[in-house]
């Protein structure tokens, strides 16, 4: 759908400009500790929440259908759409996935 390919062009630029944030939310990236739940920084995420080891903000609200402007916001503040997970997937290509499957 048009949210979909909107994000993905937002994501596309934010690629191809190079600009990445320093700010600590943007670098935290999630984990699963020694109790097997999924965390982000301090945060334990809900058993509910789509988690892949190593997910930044960004990775978990494309994972986990976050509305279009949770994305926005978050590019805005410099989420780094290259960065990887443990899986080695990145932001960029989960947008591309999304919008394939929203057709």
């Amino acid at each position: 759908d048009e949210a979909h390919a909107d994000a993905a062009r937002a994501m596309e630029a934010a690629a191809a400009s190079g600009n990445a944030s320093e700010d600590p939310i943007m670098l935290t990236s999630a984990r699963v500790d020694e109790n097997e739940e999924a965390v982000f920084g301090p945060v334990r995420l809900g058993p509910r929440c789509d988690v892949v080891e190593g997910d930044t903000l960004l990775h978990l609200l494309l994972r986990n259908g976050a509305a279009r402007g949770a994305v926005e916001a978050c590019l805005r503040m410099g989420a780094d759409v290259r960065a990887t997970n443990a899986r080695g997937e990145h932001c960029l290509g989960l947008s591309r996935k999304a919008k394939a499957r929203a057709g």
